[in-house]
């Protein structure tokens, strides 16, 4: 029973955080227990033989959920022979001793993408009950187990936005430098990150560590599946570049007016002669690889690649760099840059939803249930 003074005020009206957290704590205990307890009470006999089980034993095990941690006692029944099975015993709820609710997985991997992992679980900590409340270290391992997960199950993932095949998708990319954990061999690496855009112009992310191997093709090529590419569709790629350096002549000229003898007590010509000798010898060999801006533009075509310092900024620079001073170990940034594409794209729901019967079912379908 909670009770107020007649008194009332903005303060005092309703339930306030803490006691919200305390029912919720106590009726999540509550609801656990008779579940557990029904559960095992409905199992008596094999469904299959017919054959009442025996009574292994009992194990405590923990239930880690977004309302609180539950206690529970899980029973444990002694296997049939006649079953094919080689283990002696199995348990009749959960094989793991410390379960985690999938709403509890969901809701930190989420926060923890989009927030640092110490401000993810003081956040969690203000609204969750006290024993549902978790540390930065717990935060983080949490969200790279999601995000490992979400690599194994990447191609079963890889659904199509819509029904129908895409004509033509843009995709651009860029690289963004992270600060490597360990300062050798390297201080930094290069993280690349972009969209892929349909006609109609939604965006699918996407992010990957450049390590120069084949497996950078794999979430490009999963953003174009998501898009709904297929072996007709047009795709076109975009990166930074400027539509003058298609024009070379100018840096000929450069090139051959800064090595003049007059120039000789200017050490600095003489350097950029040589860098522009190499520049001019790169766009020779990639002249072919370069659009002409011009007539994209005049046939009503993309040309701007503000999309991809866009998705640099969201993907890269908001979460990993700026002003979060935090430092990455390229080995294991994979499962995070995973979970942080998934929720930018609203696509962790769904695969939280592929994994987990039940879990959250989708705004029509529920709407349908609260209307029957």
């Amino acid at each position: 029973m909670i009770e107020r003074a007649e008194a009332i005020s903005p303060a005092n009206v309703g339930l306030t955080i803490a006691e919200g957290k305390a029912l919720l704590a106590s009726l999540q205990e509550q609801m656990v227990t008779a579940q557990v307890q029904q559960h095992v009470a409905n199992i008596k006999s094999c469904p299959r033989y017919g054959k009442a089980f025996r009574t292994k034993g009992y194990y405590d095990s923990t239930l880690r959920s977004v309302y609180g941690i539950v206690d529970m006692r899980i029973r444990r029944l002694c296997a049939f022979p006649c079953s094919g099975s080689f283990a002696q015993s199995f348990s009749t709820l959960f094989t793991n001793k410390s379960p985690i609710t999938p709403e509890l997985r969901y809701l930190t991997a989420k926060m923890a993408a989009l927030l640092p992992f110490r401000k993810a679980a003081d956040f969690l900590g203000e609204l969750l009950p006290l024993s549902a409340q978790a540390t930065a270290s717990t935060v983080r391992n949490r969200t790279m187990r999601v995000g490992r997960r979400l690599q194994k199950s990447a191609l079963a993932l890889a659904t199509a936005a819509s029904s129908e095949p895409c004509k033509e998708v843009i995709v651009g990319f860029d690289g963004g430098s992270v600060r490597n954990r360990h300062q050798r061999p390297e201080r930094n690496f290069e993280v690349i990150a972009g969209k892929a855009l349909d006609s109609d112009g939604h965006a699918t992310r996407f992010a990957f560590v450049c390590n120069g191997g084949s497996d950078a093709v794999s979430p490009i090529g999963l953003a174009l599946q998501h898009r709904g590419a297929n072996e007709t569709t047009s795709v076109t790629v975009l990166t930074d570049g400027d539509a003058g350096l298609r024009a070379i002549a100018g840096l000929v000229d450069l090139g051959q007016w800064a090595p003049s003898p007059c120039f000789d007590h200017i050490p600095s010509l003489k350097k950029l002669a040589s860098m522009l000798l190499d520049t001019i010898r790169y766009l020779e060999l990639n002249a072919d690889s370069m659009p002409d801006y011009g007539k994209r533009y005049r046939a009503g075509q993309r040309i701007s690649t503000g999309f991809v310092e866009s998705a640099v900024n969201e993907i890269i620079a908001k979460r990993m760099v700026k002003k979060q001073q935090m430092r990455w170990n390229r080995y294991t940034v994979e499962s995070f840059l995973d979970v942080r594409i998934h929720v930018l794209n609203g696509m962790l729901e769904g695969a939280f939803r592929h994994w987990h019967k039940g879990f959250r079912p989708v705004a029509d379908q529920a709407q349908m249930a609260l209307s029957a």
